[in-house]
C-alpha cells in the first residue's frame, strides 16, 4: 500500500455506545449493563479509560443469538 491511500474501516468495525446500542437494541441503558455485567450481554470493547462501546460486529452476533420474545405484554398474547 502507498502512503497516501487509507484503509477505510468497514462497517463491521465501528463502535456504537452503550447508550446508543441500547436504544437500538429497543432495551434500557441498565439492563444492557446487567446483560454485560452477568456475561449475556454481547462484547464490549473499551474506548477509553471511562467509555465503553460495543462494535456492530459483535452486535449482530449477540442479536442472533438472542431468542426473540413471543410478546413483550402477556395481556397481548395469544393463548397458545
Amino acid at each position: 500500500m502507498r502512503n497516501h491511500q487509507t484503509v477505510l474501516p468497514s462497517n463491521e468495525d465501528c463502535v456504537l455506545t452503550l447508550s446508543q446500542f441500547a436504544s437500538n437494541a429497543g432495551i434500557s441503558l441498565v439492563t444492557l449493563r446487567r446483560l454485560i455485567a452477568r456475561g449475556e450481554g454481547p462484547a464490549v470493547t473499551k474506548l477509553s479509560t471511562r467509555r465503553l462501546g460495543i462494535r456492530l460486529r459483535h452486535a449482530r452476533q449477540w442479536w442472533m443469538r438472542v431468542p426473540l420474545p413471543i410478546c413483550r405484554r402477556r395481556d397481548r398474547c395469544k393463548a397458545q
